[in-house]
């Protein structure tokens, strides 16, 4: 944990976090401890010099079953974000996407027909433009 803050701080500040699969469950937990400070605060104290993400881009992600975990997702992460599920994913299923979708306050969801993968085809790779594009002006 102390690398993840140490990149944060000395190669950011970043304005977003993208992930995929586990990773993408350690972005949407980072974007919510990030976003508040109180949630973890031994690990992510209120004087901690990086912003909140701007947005977050997730795949084929998941809530963690861990007790530990349940307090970062207690509340809606406010944060923008975009989900991407695969509806023929065999490892993670829709379900739990959705589930984890859900933790965020209106999220824009990217369904495609892959399964456990980033959707490359064109008209994913539109969405996903669209969605970075309200950021970057």
């Amino acid at each position: 944990m102390d690398l993840v803050k140490d990149v944060l701080i000395k190669q950011g500040p970043f304005d977003a976090v993208f992930g995929f699969s586990q990773g993408a469950s350690f972005a949407s937990m980072l974007t919510a401890v990030l976003e508040n400070r109180t949630l973890l605060p031994d690990f992510m104290p209120p004087e901690f010099e990086h912003p909140p993400f701007r947005f977050a881009m997730v795949a084929a992600s998941f809530i963690p079953k861990r007790p530990a975990v349940a307090r970062i997702f207690a509340s809606k992460i406010k944060t923008p974000s975009i989900h991407m599920i695969g509806e023929k994913d065999t490892l993670i299923t829709p379900e739990q996407m959705e589930n984890l979708a859900e933790a965020f306050e209106d999220p824009v969801l990217l369904r495609h027909a892959g399964g456990h993968v980033v959707p490359s085809n064109a008209p994913s790779r539109n969405e996903i433009v669209a969605f970075v594009s309200k950021f970057t002006a």
